[in-house]
């Protein structure tokens, strides 16, 4: 079977097997697939190829790793829902869905989406797109938002997926912001006219009439209608080109896009060019409805100049842009939203000022089940995807590759570390060969140095290796294992690699098979490619897209922002950079790798491992702070956000970035400790308010096991989410001891998913004000001093204590509390016995509802019951014998800053 054979029987068998899994409606089960599998061998013979079963089993594996993919959770929305009516439901059926019929058929059929994706993304897109203003509104709108996504996840899928849907319900002009970099400008571009425009931008910005509108991509599904496209593959913006072919906002039927760079010079043309529209329809604002897509919106877009300063330029730029139009949304699109959420939110009048601050919503993306992403690859399931370049065993690295060095460093040679990780990729060349995939691209990157001199050495030195090892192969590859490995020293080192890192196993293939029928083939067509600002050596995965680029690519900072290698399967990456955001920025071996997965490789030092395992983490905690903000219903605009600090050498993001971000100390770890509210509001409306989240909070126990000792109030199982949401809301004074909104938050992260809930009783009357499953609780209520000082009112006298000693005792059986009890003794002779020693090792965290009758002179203006709580949290380790409170830096936004002044 020939190449050609073979893909075209590898792209029929995955339209066979996509069309049975949509019949079923659900992800198949492995039975399913293997069913799909043998039902379409027959079909392919039906079909006309004559096809192997060792080709075959390529197929299927190939297929396989594309069409069995899931959504790991879902997407997280935050939304100003008071401000802004939701419309798109309104006109949905009144919408001809042209330009996303079409990319939904482009995605299916050409890139081979599962269905259950492009479902997803469809949801997702209306989602935002329903966030959006709506275009065909009389009424002048200004929105703002924020997508966020994992660095290579499909960010651009989502954002094409909104350009085809605005260009369908009417937004007249698009402009995608790209990054600073032409390269990232032409990719996306190039993407866009394949997926969204339906032709090949260069040919529509021609005077030859005959290849304006020749169909590409999308277009091969429908041709119907068109987007002008008024920037190109080889050219930003340029005004000229626009006034020489006639071209214009005149009279729009359609939709209209640019894709353009952040570069100042560059919007600042395109703003005088459109203030010419504004002129010409003589009003202040162009009637015509704007959807700007910012891409990269952390990098370049972030206003970093001091409050009594013009804006920086690009920032600006982008809201000069805004300004123009009478009806706009703008949409930020970042995996690194650590800037994003720094940006200030208000003027000095405490308005909403006109900075690009998410103020509208935003939307964090969910992951497909075949990503790969920071919390995979450094954590526990890809084990083998990193190669530490530790000294002990490459201790030439620093020598050839310095983490600090300048310009002009003189680049002496490879290090080992280094060919090796060049041998494995060309191994890597001949199992993708074998498996099928042939003509995909595949790429290894070199990332050690931001100075494009160092990028030309290390270019020259890894082209001379590369050319000496296929003379080799071509001298030796015939020879005999033994002789071919004494010939030549680079065979006998990619037998070693080979060995190593176990590529018979996973390749199910022999070292003399490769050698003797594989390798040269597999490297022969191997190029060595620059991408950097010199343009010398570039490469273009376009222009090989029949035959599949075989690349080496060399770089630097061209690698930090939104440029896709294609089937990056090998990285050599050491570098020192100390940002959250350039770290995973630089991340580029995030993303899909479908078929070849298992082959991936990255050779980095322990260090940068270590900071991506703590950049991992601070990510987690960001994205739990927003789950938060969504499930209490709070807003962009009344929710802060915070970062967790390195304590050492890591940055969040540039300093000029975090100018309106405060540091504050937050617990992280609480630890055989019980924190009380003995500080009350002195004010009707707050003691009001808590009164009835206790009721609200009290009548819902009845969904949970209460203790079978009836003397007891004390119910099990209750979800923590129930009890962070009431610390959160219960209005009391912050103080040293207890900050609501901090513990809170601790709450939801605890590993222990259920809380015990207990309801102490004291010596007087009844109180029956409560309910329990609509039924009336009837209890006793305890009885505290209580005094007002400075407009709070303080229980507990003196020490400011609600509990007792006993309290925590709740939930306990006897031979528990006897054990903690001894255990205290012989540690603390003599010593006070507290609430703590009851917080053990292995119990429930408690919460405690404390109802309280007030013993004070002059009651005038004090409730008669009183609401305080208590929050119990166990030891985490059972030699944990003292109370503890750790606590980590983080950088809270400016929201989050006047929260803490309120508190």
């Amino acid at each position: 079977m020939t190449d050609a054979e073979f893909e075209g029987a590898k792209n029929m068998a995955h339209g066979i097997i996509a069309n049975f899994i949509n019949s079923l409606e659900r992800l198949p089960t492995e039975t399913d697939f293997n069913d799909f599998a043998t039902r379409t061998k027959d079909m392919l013979k039906y079909g006309g190829y004559n096809i192997s079963d060792d080709d075959f089993e390529k197929i299927r594996r190939s297929v396989r790793a594309k069409v069995t993919v899931e959504m790991d959770g879902e997407d997280i929305e935050i939304v100003d829902g008071k401000e802004h009516k939701k419309w798109l439901d309104d006109i949905k059926s009144k919408v001809d869905w042209f330009f996303w019929t079409r990319y939904e058929d482009y995605l299916l059929q050409i890139k081979h989406w599962p269905q259950n994706l492009v479902t997803a993304l469809n949801t997702t897109s209306d989602k935002i797109l329903d966030y959006m203003g709506n275009p065909n509104s009389t009424e002048n709108f200004n929105r703002r938002g924020l997508i966020i996504g994992e660095v290579q996840s499909g960010k651009t899928a989502t954002y094409t997926a909104l350009c085809n849907k605005a260009a369908d319900v009417g937004y007249k002009i698009i402009i995608v912001l790209t990054g600073t970099l032409e390269d990232l400008r032409r990719q996306t571009q190039e993407r866009l006219d394949l997926e969204f425009a339906g032709r090949e931008s260069q040919s529509f910005l021609s005077k030859d009439n005959a290849v304006r509108n020749k169909p590409v991509g999308v277009a091969i599904y429908a041709q119907g209608k068109s987007i002008p496209q008024f920037t190109s593959d080889i050219s930003d913006f340029r005004a000229a080109i626009l006034d020489n072919l006639k071209l214009g906002l005149d009279n729009l039927n359609g939709t209209v896009l640019f894709v353009v760079k952040k570069n100042k010079s560059i919007l600042e043309n395109l703003i005088n060019w459109l203030k010419r529209y504004s002129v010409q329809f003589g009003a202040k604002k162009i009637n015509q409805s704007l959807l700007l897509l910012d891409d990269e919106a952390d990098n370049a877009s972030i206003n970093t100049h001091g409050d009594n300063e013009d804006p920086t330029a690009i920032n600006n730029c982008i809201r000069e842009l805004l300004k123009l139009f009478s009806r706009t949304t703008y949409v930020g699109v970042t995996a690194t939203p650590f800037a994003n959420i720094f940006i200030m939110p208000f003027n000095e009048d405490g308005m909403l000022n006109d900075d690009l601050f998410p103020k509208d919503f935003i939307y964090a993306l969910d992951v497909p089940s075949n990503y790969i992403g920071v919390n995979t690859i450094f954590g526990d399931k890809y084990k083998n995807f990193l190669v530490p370049i530790e000294p002990r065993d490459y201790p030439d690295v620093e020598f050839y590759f310095p983490k600090r060095h300048r310009v002009n460093l003189l680049v002496k040679g490879l290090p080992e570390s280094l060919c090796e990780a060049m041998d494995y990729f060309l191994l890597a060349n001949v199992i993708r060969d074998l498996r099928g995939d042939k003509t995909e691209h595949r790429t290894m990157l070199i990332h050690v140095s931001r100075f494009t001199k160092v990028h030309e050495q290390i270019y020259d030195l890894v082209s001379v290796r590369l050319d000496k090892i296929v003379r080799a192969l071509r001298a030796y590859a015939a020879y005999p294992v033994a002789e071919a490995e004494r010939e030549s020293t680079y065979i006998k080192n990619l037998r070693k690699v080979f060995d190593k890192y176990k590529l018979k196993e996973i390749g199910g293939v022999s070292w003399e098979e490769i050698l003797h029928d594989h390798l040269r083939r597999a490297v022969e067509p191997l190029k060595v490619g620059l991408r950097n600002s010199s343009g010398k050596a570039a490469f273009s995965y376009e222009e090989n897209k029949d035959n599949g680029l075989r690349i080496i690519a060399i770089g630097g900072n061209s690698f930090t922002r939104g440029l896709t290698l294609e089937g990056l399967c090998v990285t050599y990456f050491y570098r020192n950079s100390k940002f959250y955001d350039t770290l995973m920025q630089m991340g580029r071996w995030f993303g899909y790798r479908p078929n070849y997965d298992d082959l991936c490789k990255l050779w980095t030092s322990q260090e940068i491992i270590d900071w991506y395992r703590y950049v991992a983490k601070v990510s987690n905690e960001l994205k739990q702070e927003i789950v938060r903000m969504e499930r209490y219903g709070k807003t962009p605009q009344d929710f802060g956000l915070k970062v967790r600090r390195h304590p050492e050498a890591l940055e969040i993001t540039a300093r000029n970035k975090m100018r309106y971000g405060t540091g504050v100390e937050r617990p992280v770890e609480l630890n055989r400790i019980f924190l009380e509210t003995p500080r009350l509001k002195n004010d009707k409306k707050s003691s009001y308010a808590n009164a009835a989240l206790i009721r609200k909070f009290v009548d819902a126990l009845a969904k949970f096991t209460k203790q079978e000792d009836t003397r007891l109030n004390l119910w099990r199982d209750v979800p923590k989410s129930l009890v962070a949401q009431l610390v959160l809301n219960f209005d009391s004074v912050n103080w040293v001891k207890y900050q609501a909104r901090p513990i809170s938050e601790y709450i939801d992260k605890l590993a222990a998913d259920y809380w015990d809930v207990f309801i102490p009783e004291g010596d007087g009357e009844l109180y029956d004000g409560l309910t329990i499953g609509g039924e009336k609780f009837t209890f006793k209520p305890v009885e505290r001093a209580v005094s007002v000082k400075d407009d709070e009112i303080r229980i507990g006298g003196a020490n400011l204590q609600v509990g007792t000693p006993s309290t925590t005792k709740a939930g306990l059986t006897a031979d528990e509390i006897n054990r903690a009890e001894d255990a205290f003794r012989k540690l603390k002779k003599g010593k006070y016995m507290s609430e703590n020693v009851y917080l053990i090792y292995g119990r429930r965290p408690l919460l405690v509802i404390f109802a309280i009758r007030p013993k004070i002179d002059d009651a005038k203006n004090i409730p008669e019951l009183l609401f305080a709580l208590g929050v119990g949290f166990p030891a985490l380790d059972p030699k944990i014998s003292e109370s503890k409170i750790a606590t980590a830096t983080f950088v809270v936004n400016q929201i989050g800053y006047e929260e803490d002044i309120e508190e």
